[in-house]
């Protein structure tokens, strides 16, 4: 509870953290290089159909680093003004951008997938454990024979205590932002 009323994930989005959401992630170019990396790296590039699925897209990080690596891009998140973001930045792109819960997503979409990435604390937005798996279940119907399944989360299964539990996010002179889990 917040405040004295539930507040979903989407809501919190929508209401509070999209504000600044952009300003708490860094320098955005910085971000997407690095991941741009990560996926060569690792052997991330087009060789089937091209076609990447970015679950909870956000502002676009890693829905950029794919399109530059030649990937066409769906990027699917639940937060509007996240997504504008992303367009923003998307000039001469292959990517399209989807206002969706991810589940509900992948229930919809017809087409197959090269790739499907769900990154960053994406996992962590869902109801539960059910839903990862649903999530996973679903990732790998829509994934191409030899499609790949990239997710990244944060290790929750032990709880974190005293200062461990408060995560520095980002600051600068005006500001602070720290998450408490």
């Amino acid at each position: 509870m917040v405040l004295g009323f539930e507040m979903t994930v989407k809501d919190h989005y929508d209401r509070y953290l999209g504000n600044f959401y952009s300003w708490t992630v860094g320098d955005f170019t910085e971000k997407q290089l690095t991941q741009e990396k990560f996926f060569l790296e690792n052997g991330i590039t087009p060789g089937i159909s091209g076609i990447a699925f970015d679950l909870g897209c956000g502002h676009g990080i890693n829905s950029i680093a794919l399109a530059n690596l030649g990937f066409s891009v769906q990027a699917i998140d639940f937060n509007q003004q996240l997504l504008d973001e992303l367009k923003a930045r998307t000039a001469h792109r292959k990517i399209e951008s989807t206002d969706a819960h991810l589940l509900e997503y992948l229930y919809a979409v017809r087409a197959k997938a090269e790739l499907i990435v769900c990154m960053g604390d994406t996992l962590t937005h869902l109801s539960g454990p059910d839903q990862v798996e649903e999530l996973i279940a679903l990732s790998a119907q829509k994934l191409e024979r030899g499609g790949k399944l990239v997710i990244s989360y944060r290790e929750l299964v032990n709880e974190l205590t005293n200062e461990k539990r408060f995560i520095p996010v980002n600051s600068d002179e005006n500001r602070i932002h720290t998450c408490y889990l």
